[in-house]
């Protein structure tokens, strides 16, 4: 899959956290495995990303600016599901 996104209204990248990330699906209380795929502070805004796990991949954005932004996350590629 492929990414890009932006942030508008972001007058200072440096305070906002943004990571791209996934996990296993919990099927008993053992915590699972998580995995990072990409974070960093800043303007990281373009990527080619593959899940290498089944489970629940997703994007998290935290914003320290204490100002009110937009995030816009365009995707392209395919599913496989075996």
């Amino acid at each position: 899959m492929s990414c890009e996104w932006k942030a508008i209204g972001l007058s200072n990248p440096n305070p906002l956290l943004a990571e791209y990330h996934g996990r296993t699906i919990r099927t008993s209380e053992e915590p699972g495995y998580m995995m990072l795929y990409n974070n960093g502070r800043g303007d990281l805004p373009k990527g080619d990303l593959l899940a290498l796990f089944d489970g629940i991949h997703g994007w998290y954005f935290l914003n320290a600016n204490y100002t009110d932004i937009r995030v816009i996350l365009s995707l392209s590629g395919f599913c496989l599901i075996l």
